[in-house]
């Protein structure tokens, strides 16, 4: 299955003025971290293309990470599709599978072409969602569980450690993204329609078995969920728990609505309906054509944050765009007067989290990436990077050097950093996964 994504607005040359040329500050790199701030998974090796597509910190262990990604080399025929795990010092945790990486197609399952989710559960344990490439394009995913370990869990997918979605749901199906919440498993993805590809939500037990007490007998037409709208897309699944206690997903989707994009933002109980005390009966609709590239779930401030961009039809160009709102479902007042908070650099914010005084995260500017550090109201926080509490790290297009993907970031609280996973190209000699840690402390 070939399914179609939103466009990717940003990363098109704005057709109008180019953007400014004046050099801004660079990001702080923490040079504790790895080599020089960039921990690469694999060594180098001539003819390498790779890239690590999202990490996330491990909430059981105190200095680990998860990264997924995958890395080829036509010159000895290796494709690999891997998780790996990495000590608070950017190097490979041997803990972790003896060598601190689990590769895929090392196991005699199936082949592998990529990762497209990762979350981590209570006990330690990793919940991996692995695409399978069939023939004549089919594709298929397994949603895979490993322990702490780095070993797969027996106890799920009847004792296989994996679960093929063929199995669980008679039809073409390709999961995206995965969540956890009141020991169930929630993953997002598309199946194949009698005319169209259809975003859906499906629900597990902990052993990997259909839970089909969520929604119509385990499966969730998200389609029927605001049914007067077009091409409908899933940017991922989150659960939160409300101050009175019940657990809620999350759910944001990109849609269109006469002829206009949104970002619509809807939570679920955990049976599968929308919940209509959330915004306005069970969603919260963005600004036209404000187009989101990631989310993030705060619990501290309890409030969900929205990274993306603006696309003007007009001038055929994007600016980066933050907003949140609370648990409730309604603009978080004290942010930019509940306001999307709109950049004046063209390009498009990707991924940010909460810290305690307010957000970071990162973004992609056409030739080069920033990394920001908003304060709680919706301003640059200019204790990072001064003086405009922005600045570039990374290579610049065409250098070698550090890229980000549009993955996940993590964030490293107890050595104040933020880790983002991407590559390390050379032109003429290899690419390799890696992840690059942007330090916050105060300069």
């Amino acid at each position: 299955m070939n399914a179609s994504r939103k466009p990717n607005r940003s990363t098109l040359f704005p057709s109008g003025p180019a953007p400014s040329s004046t050099p801004l500050p660079k990001a702080p790199i923490d040079q504790h971290y790895g080599v020089g701030g960039l921990a690469c998974i694999f060594e180098k090796a001539t003819g390498s293309r790779a890239d690590s597509n999202g990490v996330i910190n491990s909430r059981t262990r105190r200095g680990r990470s998860y990264v997924m990604g995958r890395s080829s080399n036509p010159n000895t025929d290796e494709f690999k599709v891997f998780v790996a795990c990495l000590n608070e010092h950017g190097g490979l945790d041997s803990g972790f599978h003896d060598d601190g990486v689990f590769d895929f197609n090392q196991v005699p399952k199936a082949a592998y072409s990529r990762l497209s989710g990762l979350v981590e559960d209570a006990a330690g344990n990793l919940l991996i969602i692995a695409r399978v490439e069939g023939v004549e394009g089919e594709s298929t995913s397994h949603l895979w569980k490993l322990t702490a370990s780095g070993e797969p869990d027996l106890t799920f997918g009847q004792g296989k450690g994996f679960v093929d979605i063929r199995d669980v749901i008679k039809e073409e199906l390709l999961l995206e993204h995965v969540a956890l919440a009141k020991d169930r498993i929630f993953a997002s993805g598309l199946r194949r329609g009698p005319q169209m590809f259809e975003p859906v939500v499906i629900a597990l037990d902990l052993e990997g078995a259909l839970w089909k007490r969520f929604a119509t007998d385990g499966v969730l037409d998200v389609l029927k969920l605001i049914p007067n709208a077009q091409d409908h897309i899933i940017d991922g699944i989150a659960s939160f728990t409300l101050p009175s206690g019940p657990e809620r997903l999350l759910l944001p989707l990109y849609l269109m609505r006469n002829g206009d994009a949104y970002s619509v933002t809807t939570a679920l109980t955990l049976d599968g309906t929308m919940d209509d005390a959330f915004g306005d009966h069970g969603q919260h609709w963005s600004d036209p054509w404000v187009i989101n590239n990631g989310f993030s779930v705060d619990a501290i401030s309890q409030r969900f944050s929205f990274y993306g961009e603006l696309y003007s039809l007009d001038a055929d160009i994007s600016h980066p765009t933050v907003y949140r709102i609370d648990y409730s479902g309604k603009p978080a007042k004290e942010f930019n007067d509940g306001n999307v908070l709109v950049f004046d650099r063209p390009g498009g914010w990707y991924a940010g989290v909460e810290v305690a005084n307010g957000l970071v995260g990162y973004g992609m500017f056409y030739t080069h990436s920033l990394a920001f550090r908003f304060t709680s109201d919706g301003k640059f926080d200019t204790t990072f990077v001064p003086p405009h509490g922005y600045g570039t790290f990374g290579a610049h297009l065409p250098e070698d050097g550090f890229y980000t993907s549009t993955g996940s970031i993590a964030l490293d609280t107890p050595n104040q950093r933020l880790l983002l996973s991407g590559r390390d190209e050379e032109d003429r000699g290899s690419t390799v996964p890696c992840v690059i840690a942007v330090s916050l402390r105060a300069t």
